[in-house]
This record gives C-alpha cells, structure tokens and sequence, in this order.
C-alpha cells in the first residue's frame, strides 16, 4: 500500500509540475507575442504629448517583463520551494491582468493566453503539496 501511495504522488508532483511549468511557458510566450507590438507602439505614440510619447512604449515592454517574471518565479515555486502558496500568487497576477484587459480593451487573444496560464498555475498550485502550518 506504502509503494502505491508513494507511485500517486510522485505522479502528482510531476503532473503540479508539469502543469506550472506549462503555465509559465504560456506566459513567457505571451510576453514574446507582446514585445513583438512594440515597434507599432512606440510609433503610434509618436505623436502624443512627450510624457505620454516616452511612457506608452515603457508600459508595453514592462508588462512584457513582467509576464516573464512572474512564470519563472512560478515554476521556480512550483519545482524548487514546492510552495503552493507562492503559485496561488503568481497565478493572481494574470487573472488580474486578464480582469482589467477585459475591462478596457475586451476579448482577444491576450486575454484568452492570460486566463489559459492563470488556469494552467492554479490547478499545478492546488496539485502541490499543502504548506504546513
């Protein structure tokens, strides 16, 4: 029975793996496919007020770095700390971006990788091991 149960978690371990590393790739993807709209940014923001010239371009590369970020502190979470709490966090990040692109842009692609990598760090969170307390 002790060989059993130690087989399912092991298999646990690696799916929660599995599942979290998976959600920071579609992160880190989704940061590539944002980056790859800077240029069209930076020149569309060309003609605004010079304040707003210099920070909309920032803001998109920022958000990019910021995706990536936060996939790797999850996977690093997920296969280093083992720390379910830590992903739940990270996992708020996207939910809460793809809540205010919802807000102010609507439905496109971006918003569709973001809740996909929110879910995909959710479910590896709740398969981790509970942090006791």
């Amino acid at each position: 029975m002790t060989i059993y149960k130690s087989g399912l978690m092991e298999r646990r371990d690696r799916l929660a793996s599995v599942l979290v590393v998976s959600g920071a790739v579609v992160l880190a993807g989704t940061a590539v496919l944002h980056g790859t709209g800077y240029e069209s940014v930076a020149a569309a923001a060309r003609g605004l007020p010079p304040l707003l010239a210099a920070a909309i371009p920032g803001l998109w590369i920022m958000f990019s770095v910021h995706l990536v970020l936060v996939g790797l502190l999850a996977a690093a979470a997920a296969l280093r700390a083992r720390s379910r709490l830590l992903v739940l966090g990270c996992a708020l990040l996207p939910a809460a971006d793809t809540l205010i692109l919802l807000r102010f842009v609507g439905i496109f692609p971006g918003t569709f990788l973001l809740v996909t990598a929110a879910a995909l760090l959710v479910a590896g969170a709740f398969l981790l091991p509970q942090e006791a307390p």
